[in-house]
């Protein structure tokens, strides 16, 4: 576990550390688009990758980022991992915001 970072049910919460690195972009003046690369494992009670309820989430998701301005520009399948000796992911997501403070937003 990274510093600042902790898990909650299962799951990995916000980084508190990089979140205040966001509120300082956000409020300096010097606020920017941000590109931000979801590498996700699911569950085998997910649905992933076409069943709720992971279909649920997606659309909730779409909806969320696009609240704040956002989109998601990539929603990918991970087939396979040649590299590297962690958990292997299903898939990666890239998501826009056009800005750390838009990130911040987020319901």
């Amino acid at each position: 576990m990274g510093v600042g970072e902790r898990h909650i049910k299962g799951m990995v919460a916000r980084n508190e550390d990089e979140l205040q690195v966001m509120r300082q972009l956000a409020s300096s003046g010097r606020d920017h688009p941000v590109l931000m690369l979801n590498v996700n494992r699911y569950r085998v009670d997910s649905g992933f990758p076409d069943q709720p309820p992971y279909v649920d989430y997606m659309e909730c998701l779409e909806d969320l980022v696009r609240s704040v301005g956002g989109r998601i520009e990539k929603r990918m399948l991970v087939l396979g991992q040649p590299v590297g000796r962690q958990p292997p992911a299903h898939e990666i997501l890239a998501i826009w915001y056009p800005s750390n403070q838009a990130y911040l937003d987020l319901p």
